[in-house]
């Protein structure tokens, strides 16, 4: 206590001036409008440079988490860009467009496009899996199209998946003709080469050429008529009075990414209506 008080004594006449110092300046900022705005605008201008100091230390510390932001963002756009240029390049090859379009305006048909998740084309009995099922509208037996032709038919479907028997499986029949011509044919896959199936069933009488176009016949629910298929490779009498057509298939398995899955909106229709004739016949 004694050095405090010994201490005031020493400095008191310097104490008392600073004291009358902040007096006089307290005085002179009240009362006085240029030295109080000086003072808000110098308190203004340090008050901001601490806030920016202040959100230059804070962005310095959330810089990872934004970091990481950037990174999900470029990936999530990255895979929008990849699906988008697949899909660019799916229509660009797209020689059935027009045919689907013309489908699709008719008003008995739909089509939900899928992606291929898992195919193979070298077994003797193919399966492709596709990334859209019930939710989506598909069911079992309806046609599946590529952009260069025909795939095969959905056998199995889950809510969000679809199993799809190709033209590439030895239990595969498909009812198929050559273009402009009536009579109709079976064609089947042997299990060799995967570019490559067979007509069947065309009688000798029916003229067959080399680059004919093979189409669907139309006779079921599952593929319109006129769908193509692949085109003639090579004809020539077979043992059984019958022709014996190489058919060089319009899609190429080994490189299928996208296609479509066929909805005839009047199939449960004519399904009802060819199971009453045959109820009717077998009685």
């Amino acid at each position: 206590m004694e050095t405090l008080i010994r201490f005031f004594m020493i400095f008191k006449t310097f104490i008392v001036f600073l004291m009358l110092e902040v007096l006089s300046l307290v005085l002179v900022f009240t009362y006085n409008d240029y030295q109080h705005g000086q003072y808000f605008n110098s308190s203004n201008e340090l008050v901001g440079r601490m806030y920016e100091v202040m959100n230059t230390v804070t962005g310095y510390f959330s810089l990872n988490r934004t970091n990481e932001d950037l990174a999900r963002e470029n990936s999530r756009l990255k895979t929008q860009l990849s699906s988008a240029q697949a899909m660019i390049e799916y229509y660009r090859e797209d020689s059935t467009y027009m045919q689907r379009k013309a489908l699709a305006d008719s008003g008995n048909y739909s089509f939900v496009t899928a992606r291929v998740i898992s195919t193979s084309f070298s077994k003797s009995h193919n399966y492709l899996t596709l990334d859209k099922g019930s939710a989506d509208g598909i069911q079992s037996e309806m046609g599946v199209i590529g952009q260069t032709g025909v795939v095969g038919i959905v056998s199995a479907v889950s809510p969000h998946f679809s199993i799809v028997i190709p033209l590439l499986n030895i239990s595969s029949r498909l009812s198929v003709k050559v273009k402009n011509k009536s009579q109709t044919g079976a064609l089947v896959w042997k299990g060799e080469d995967y570019r490559y199936a067979s007509l069947e069933e065309v009688p000798t009488y029916i003229p067959v050429a080399k680059g004919d176009s093979v189409v669907t016949s139309g006779y079921s629910t599952i593929f319109p008529e006129g769908m193509y298929v692949g085109k003639v490779s090579r004809s020539g009498r077979s043992s059984d009075n019958n022709l014996r057509i190489d058919v060089s298939l319009g899609i190429d398995f080994s490189r299928l990414a996208y296609v479509d899955v066929i909805k005839f909106k009047n199939a449960p229709e004519v399904k009802k209506l060819q199971e009453e004739g045959t109820d009717e016949n077998e009685q």
